[in-house]
């Protein structure tokens, strides 16, 4: 790499995640024309809006991930070379091209209508008035979902690839951005599975966790870091350490997330209202509720979970016994412990420069949509 400076300090987030929201506008095109025209063909047009779409918006979140987990070992950015920027810049887009992959394939699975406030990548798609024939533009939707998510995969994994090009390390960060990737739609599979789990007392509190370990905790929060934290050559047990430290966070994350998609207004959360309710997730917050209500509330919920679907009226029954059973305020209290077991953790590994990750930790575990 070569030496010449960054211009403006790495450490402020606003400046990172310019140069990632420019990778990601600019990678996120299909069509062979150099530029869109009147004459481009609709469905080179369709292809490319479907990708734009599927990265526009979002909080950043991975990206910002991999920025605090790269800056717990510098105490001086000014020595960060343009390119170390541009490849950490690199690093952070391909978190974000691969959390638009899994997104697209999971409002697929999970039949989702609306992200961010916005029609699903399959919706848009079926909507386009592309297939001539009305009986097939949903098998046209699915198909374009599916092609999407495994383009906006390939995506992640062109800006990992040149983002580790020439760094020491950038094999094992390969391999590890693999396994980062393969875990998920391990916990993927393990989440259709729960999903056809009868509800009743048998759905323990394990279950749910074990379906975050692998489908959300990692990649959301855990992974993103460790991977920051590699590309600024963190290795070894010091690694390792750093992810033990902050894996409580990203089971707290998906707590967290579980709580909004009940009780955060669609407005907020930029899904569907309580979508999770309507498709019967069955997540930690339903398994706490279980052991908490009564045996005459439980029999309640076992109807309302065995209907193929729940009207707004079933998910208002169900949002209200997660209350008044106690069990949004125990996941509450779960989440303040994980989240504290963190800060903990990450002190005694005394980083020279934490405070960026613990500053993003709070936002991440305790965001409001």
């Amino acid at each position: 790499m070569t030496q010449s400076h960054h211009s403006a300090p790495l450490s402020d987030p606003s400046q990172y995640l310019t140069l990632v929201n420019q990778q990601l506008t600019k990678r996120a095109k299909a069509t062979p024309y150099s530029q869109q025209s009147t004459d481009t063909p609709r469905y080179w047009s369709l292809l490319d809006e479907l990708l734009l779409a599927s990265v526009q918006g979002g909080k950043r979140l991975r990206a910002l991930c991999v920025h605090a987990g790269y800056l717990l070992s510098v105490e001086d950015d000014s020595q960060i070379s343009a390119d170390s920027a541009e490849q950490l810049a690199l690093l952070g887009s391909a978190t974000e091209f691969y959390q638009a992959s899994a997104l697209v394939h999971d409002d697929l699975v999970d039949h989702s209508d609306l992200r961010r406030g916005k029609p699903t990548t399959h919706v848009r798609a079926s909507q386009s008035h592309l297939a001539t024939d009305s009986a097939k533009l949903s098998d046209f939707g699915t198909a374009s979902a599916v092609l999407v998510g495994d383009i906006t995969y390939a995506l992640a994994l062109e800006c990992a690839t040149e983002a580790v090009r020439e760094h020491p390390a950038g094999m094992q960060i390969l391999r590890d951005f693999a396994q980062m990737t393969k875990r998920v739609a391990i916990g993927q599979y393990l989440d259709v599975v729960l999903d056809m789990k009868t509800v009743n007392q048998s759905l323990d509190t394990d279950r749910p966790i074990e379906v975050i370990n692998y489908k959300t905790a990692g990649y959301s929060v855990i992974d993103p870091v460790c991977l920051g934290a590699q590309f600024a050559n963190i290795s070894g047990s010091r690694l390792s350490a750093l992810w033990k430290a902050i894996s409580s966070w990203g089971v707290a994350f998906q707590l967290r997330d579980d709580q909004l998609g009940v009780f955060s207004p669609a407005s907020d959360s930029g899904k569907p209202a309580q979508h999770d309710l309507v498709e019967g997730k069955r997540t930690y917050l339903l398994a706490l509720t279980l052991q908490l209500c009564s045996s005459s509330e439980r029999k309640l919920l076992e109807r309302l979970y065995s209907q193929p679907i729940r009207s707004t009226e079933d998910c208002l029954t169900i949002s209200q016994l997660m209350e008044t059973s106690g069990a949004r305020e125990a996941v509450d209290n779960k989440i303040d412990e994980l989240y504290q077991q963190g800060v903990e953790r990450l002190a005694k590994l005394d980083f020279p420069n934490s405070a960026p990750l613990l500053d993003l930790s709070e936002s991440l575990v305790y965001r409001t949509r």
